[in-house]
């Protein structure tokens, strides 16, 4: 059916009511769903609709979620929300006070209104932060319904490289890696890297964090050299635009020494592995769980290494 109101091919479908044949699938919901006599807010609000996944979503998250600008008002938005149900464009679930758009309904919304970037940008940084993972602090499984938000997005933007999805590309990848989706995140990374060599340049801080982090997820799929070459090119923009003494580079000089270990390059992995361990002494707190974490990969290497 989607397929069909993307390319209003005829259809042979009689409807009652009617007491007839569809011409075409598009034309016959866009006559019943009348997009011109809707308000500006409703319009608004079903757009912003066409981000999220196809499941009821409770009236707090959706306000939440939304963040309406010149629709922020509590009642604006009550009011806008209750019109759409009441007129058919939204499912209504009242027992859990929440709605969901129909995917058909998404796919008329997607073909007569204009669905643009700029205007779901807020939705799109609420869900990057949803998204995002502290991982020295918090629990990746917190993040995981989160997934099908992001994935929503960004097949709305499945070709854009605005930093913004850039970002939100970045943050699902380091979930789905978390959740085990190695394939999943690699793919998205692999796209990131790419906006951001394009946007920023290969020697940015911020295409670094792309090497780096799609670096340690084809660690994870053994595709150990890959990993050490973007790991080389994060380590050599780090110590030019961080120096050598910064937590940045020794987070640089760590990753790699867990890849050359993997190789099976035992000196040069200590070499790093202690560099690192060095800097982090030098700027955290005695005790802090990087300075722990890197000891104890130190260490580990130091054994294979004598042995």
């Amino acid at each position: 059916m989607n397929g069909a109101i993307k390319d209003d091919l005829k259809a042979n479908v009689y409807i009652d009511h009617k007491g007839d044949k569809i011409g075409r699938v598009t034309s016959y919901l866009c006559s019943i769903f009348k997009i011109s006599s809707l308000s500006d807010p409703a319009l608004w609000m079903l757009r912003q609709f066409t981000c999220l996944p196809p499941e009821f979503h409770e009236f707090d998250l959706l306000q939440e979620l939304l963040s309406p600008a010149e629709h922020d008002k509590e009642d604006i938005f009550s009011e806008t929300i209750e019109e759409l149900s009441g007129k058919g464009w939204l499912l209504k679930n009242s027992a859990r006070d929440s709605y969901k758009m129909h995917r058909i309904i998404g796919e008329v919304i997607k073909l007569r209104q204009t669905i643009s970037f700029t205007e779901m940008e807020p939705f799109i940084n609420n869900i990057s932060e949803k998204l995002y993972l502290d991982e020295t602090s918090e629990n990746p499984v917190d993040n995981f319904p989160w997934i099908p938000f992001g994935k929503s997005v960004l097949d709305l933007f499945p070709n854009s490289t605005e930093p913004p999805i850039v970002k939100l590309q970045n943050n699902l990848a380091i979930v789905l890696q978390n959740l085990g989706d190695y394939e999943g995140a690699k793919n998205l990374l692999q796209k990131a890297m790419a906006s951001d060599e394009k946007n920023f340049g290969n020697d940015h801080p911020t295409t670094a964090v792309r090497y780096s982090n799609l670096a340690l997820v084809l660690q994870d799929l053994g595709d150990y050299e890959g990993a050490k070459n973007l790991l080389q090119k994060a380590m050599a923009s780090d110590e030019k635009n961080f120096g050598n003494d910064h937590p940045s580079t020794a987070r640089s000089y760590s990753n790699l020494a867990l890849v050359l270990e993997d190789l099976g390059d035992y000196e040069e992995a200590l070499k790093l592995s202690e560099k690192s361990l060095t800097i982090l002494r030098k700027v955290l707190p005695e005790g802090h769980p990087n300075i722990k974490t890197v000891t104890n990969n130190y260490q580990s290497i130091k054994e294979k290494l004598t042995k």
